[in-house]
């Protein structure tokens, strides 16, 4: 993705030891999640029988219920390209374009995996329950794999061969599993995923369809977020300090100059790592105005 701007959230005017700070803060309709930690929740009460499937963002310790209040961003870091070898033929043709969210965490994409942790011992039979897919939408496929000891893809479940029974996965209730996820084309997708067990209390339950949002950039595009991240603000005596929130790829830049000087965008820090989410800045006194905006590089 190119450099772009968000819309401006903090403007200070500094006269002496005085801060002046005006802030308009984007509503956050739908969370964009680029990177970090972050799991497809799964839940289940069983003292009302009720399934929750949700996001997590572990990195932050946020939920997103229902799921689709979270957008689930593919970045064009992941491309590539199909290898070669009959074992990876489920992902497309040799050479073929794929975006892959990889079982190894890579710290400038999502970590994208299962996460059953709050689901107790004893509650299903076997301590077990089994997530399918049942539906999906999109320009392209998506394949969910495993890699064996010899890094030979095991496939859970995958779009191009048809939506059916073979696309689900038992795992162990209070495990916490991640895998590969691979799409074969960027665009808007729809995934939908359904627990099924057998409760010891209520007997089978499910938890019926439940839609997850991703969205894969191609390596051309510049995503424009309609909901950037807030900007926490805060001023002690002449020190200001500035947070927002991890694992949505965004970096801070300041201006001392004017809003339409594009070469005097500064980052914080100076490398412009998406991984820092605060900043502490003095407050200068000879500069009249400073500019603080958030962009996704």
């Amino acid at each position: 993705m190119k450099n772009q701007t968000s819309q401006i959230i903090g403007r200070i005017r500094q006269l002496g030891l005085a801060a002046l700070l005006t802030t308009g803060l984007a509503s956050q309709a739908q969370t964009w999640l680029y990177q970090g930690h972050t799991d497809i929740g799964i839940d289940y009460d069983e003292t009302v029988n009720e399934w929750d499937l949700h996001i997590h963002d572990e990195v932050n310790d946020a939920e997103y219920s229902p799921p689709t209040n979270a957008l689930l961003v593919v970045k064009s870091d992941a491309h590539g390209f199909v290898p070669a070898g009959s074992q990876w033929s489920f992902l497309g043709a040799v050479g073929s374009d794929v975006w892959i969210l990889p079982k190894a965490q890579d710290p400038n994409l999502l970590f994208l995996g299962f996460g059953a942790e709050e689901i107790a011992d004893g509650t299903f039979t076997n301590d077990q329950f089994t997530i399918t897919l049942t539906g999906f939408g999109g320009p392209g496929n998506l394949a969910i794999y495993d890699l064996d000891s010899f890094g030979d893809p095991i496939v859970w479940m995958n779009s191009a061969d048809g939506i059916n029974g073979s696309d689900s996965r038992v795992l162990p209730s209070g495990a916490h599993s991640h895998i590969n996820w691979a799409f074969s084309a960027p665009g808007d997708y729809t995934v939908t995923f359904e627990a099924n067990a057998n409760s010891v209390l209520n007997g089978p339950t499910s938890s019926g369809p439940v839609d997850y949002k991703f969205h894969v950039v191609a390596t051309n595009e510049v995503l424009i977020n309609p909901n950037p991240p807030q900007l926490q603000i805060t001023a002690e005596g002449n020190t200001l300090n500035l947070a927002w929130p991890a694992n949505r790829g965004w970096i801070l830049q300041s201006n001392s100059v004017s809003l339409t000087a594009n070469d005097s965008w500064f980052p914080y820090p100076a490398d412009g790592s998406t991984g820092v989410t605060n900043a502490t800045v003095e407050i200068d006194g000879s500069k009249q105005n400073v500019f603080f905006r958030m962009v996704k590089p």
